[in-house]
């Protein structure tokens, strides 16, 4: 299978800086979620009530086989 393209979006906040990255069939891929999430114990996954009945439950499906707790938090 080919593998889809992504883009990463770099957020420079110095020591809080992060990557987006934003692509097609991204939520089913773990492994596109980045060794420095594989590492924590805990997600959270934020999101609002337009987005999260979409893809929620499926990216907490996904987050859970890798962390020990997976919370959501769900914005107006």
């Amino acid at each position: 299978m080919p593998a889809l393209a992504s883009q990463t979006v770099s957020i420079d906040l110095g020591s809080r800086s992060y990557d987006i990255v934003i692509g097609s069939g991204l939520i089913a891929d773990a492994a596109s979620f980045g060794p420095a999430v594989a590492g924590a114990s805990t997600a959270l996954i934020v999101t609002n009530t337009t987005v999260a009945p979409l893809y929620a439950q499926g990216l907490a499906r996904v987050l859970s086989a890798r962390h020990r707790e997976v919370h959501t938090l769900l914005l107006p």
